[in-house]
């Protein structure tokens, strides 16, 4: 016998164990590691279904032009650029020379955002009626933003439910 081997066997004699208790204890030991395993694949699936959720933007006759996928957190804070942001708080004019260095922005975030049709930066820049598109693009955003914040801040952290 090897030291593994001695060191379960001294356990057996220690607590008593008959070898159908044993092979009692390996089966629930493997049916638990294999319930876990199957919960950490469902709920990573779950996980990933609710993170891949999307919306329509639609235009002025409830046409759905494209879809928007839930920003995460990193895409909510880079919305509005760091440098901008005291300004937006403020509600202060942004300097000409931020918003022409930022002015890509918009359709990098339209990139990132919009699964359906899936289009570079570059392209959505280059359409013709693009600024319309950009706003039913923001209002969406903003929507979704707004929603999802509040439902955080309701989120209930108590063990009791309460707010």
């Amino acid at each position: 016998m090897n030291k593994l081997q001695d060191k379960a066997m001294e356990l057996v004699k220690k607590y008593g164990l008959t070898d159908e208790e044993i092979e009692k204890e390996k089966q629930e030991q493997i049916k638990i590691k294999t319930d876990y395993t199957r919960n950490n694949t469902m709920y990573e699936q779950n996980l990933l279904n609710y993170f891949n959720v999307t919306e329509d933007i639609m235009d002025e006759n409830g046409k759905p032009l494209a879809q928007i996928r839930y920003p995460s957190y990193k895409d909510i804070t880079d919305f509005v650029p760091k440098e901008i942001m005291s300004y937006v708080k403020n509600n202060k004019p942004i300097p000409e020379e931020l918003q022409e260095k930022y002015s890509d922005n918009v359709f990098k975030m339209m990139e990132n955002l919009i699964v359906s049709p899936k289009h570079d930066a570059e392209w959505w820049k280059s359409q013709p009626r693009i600024t319309e598109f950009v706003k039913l693009f923001n209002d969406k955003y903003q929507e979704i933003v707004e929603r999802v914040i509040g439902e955080a801040i309701n989120f209930p952290i108590a063990p009791t439910g309460k707010q």
